[in-house]
């Protein structure tokens, strides 16, 4: 999958993971006679794995040196497409209109656009997994094709949800205004998982608090200000005694 270049893997990564199929268990029908509840229980358990990676990374994040965190944005900004996407092929396949609190209403996607999302969750899935196991055996993680996927997921899923939108072209945009793009929105994604500041957000993300802000009024993300430790706190001010 990871061998194919970044606009094949998310336009048509659908068509390669069938193809393995076939290959690997003769069609798709075996593959659901061998693993029957597959389907059922595929997206509980990546929900429930994405969130357990996200909040692991976020805390991660927090803590490493800024070289290494960046790296673990670009990480978080493809987990964080990832799961966009995914909830939005949920509002798609809602065949009782029921959701939970915080999901999507049920979306009317025809085959075509289920297809695409598929393939955007396919190609940042193997992505994903290919870093994850980098880093756990020390190994340096991949950062431009890390930016990389994080901005071709994020074009299909505009594709999808806005198609009169034009996405500007991933592959005129050098390596670093790719990882500058990716890294806010994994700083986006430390702000809602850890409790920081504006400040701190803005930093992690390398914009002016001003601009911060702005990036969490685009993404209706409420700004939280205040200090960023317990000891910024306590040195602040003594409002008792003025």
């Amino acid at each position: 999958m990871l061998e194919l270049p970044p606009e094949q893997r998310f336009e048509d990564g659908a068509k390669v993971l069938k193809e393995h199929f076939v290959d690997e268990f003769g069609s798709l029908d075996a593959f659901d006679v061998q693993f029957p509840v597959a389907s059922a229980i595929l997206f509980t358990f990546l929900e429930q794995l994405l969130n357990q990676w996200a909040a692991k990374i976020a805390r991660k994040a927090l803590e490493v040196d800024p070289r290494h965190r960046n790296a673990l944005l670009l990480v978080l900004a493809v987990v964080d497409v990832l799961q966009d996407v995914m909830e939005v092929i949920q509002a798609g396949i809602q065949s009782d209109g029921a959701t939970g609190e915080d999901s999507l209403p049920p979306l009317e996607l025809n085959e075509q656009e289920k297809y695409q999302l598929g393939s955007v969750a396919i190609a940042s899935y193997a992505r994903l997994y290919r870093e994850i196991k980098r880093d756990q055996n020390g190994k340096r993680l991949s950062r431009d094709a890390l930016a990389t996927d994080a901005l071709y997921g994020e074009r299909g899923l505009i594709e999808v949800l806005h198609p009169n939108v034009e996405y500007p072209a991933i592959e005129e945009r050098s390596s670093e205004e790719r990882a500058r793009l990716a890294i806010r929105r994994g700083a986006l994604r430390v702000y809602q998982e850890a409790d920081i500041s504006v400040g701190r957000g803005a930093e992690l993300a390398r914009m002016t608090q001003e601009q911060f802000v702005n990036l969490l009024e685009q993404n209706d993300v409420r700004p939280n200000y205040g200090p960023d430790t317990v000891e910024e706190l306590h040195s602040g001010p003594d409002l008792m005694n003025e």
